[in-house]
């Protein structure tokens, strides 16, 4: 009989034991509600900065896309007067060189024709006197 009660106090106390484990495994509705009532809060703030996050990015995108447009057509205008300039600064020098040495032309020849003419009328005058 004593190994019976000795059995049986054991038995017993192993459940009572296996009970309060798990009693203390189970939580409290008020705590299990605070947890949920938290993991609900820190999803939404998640969801919130999530929101945000895309917000900024959307609008960093649209001004750095802006931006790059500008700097794109900046680029084109820079590539346009580097390549135009030099092509009109040519065809000007060329014409005003033209226009110079035509200038030359007949300004020499108006002297050479004045002298020539001022020679003739000394041969003429010249031959009169003879």
């Amino acid at each position: 009989m004593k190994f019976k009660n000795q059995l049986t106090l054991a038995l017993l106390t192993i459940f009572i034991s296996i009970s309060t484990a798990t009693a203390q495994t189970q939580l409290e509705p008020s705590i299990v509600n605070q947890r949920v009532e938290k993991l609900e809060k820190l999803q939404q703030e998640k969801e919130i900065r999530d929101i945000v996050q895309d917000e900024v990015s959307r609008s960093v995108g649209d001004r750095f896309e802006r931006t790059t447009g500008l700097l794109d057509a900046n680029l084109s205008l820079l590539n346009f007067w580097l390549i135009v300039a030099p092509v009109l600064v040519t065809i000007a020098f060329i014409f005003f060189r033209q226009m110079i040495l035509k200038e030359w032309v007949s300004h020499t020849k108006k002297e050479l024709e004045a002298e020539l003419n001022a020679k003739q009328e000394d041969i003429k005058i010249k031959l009169q006197n003879i």
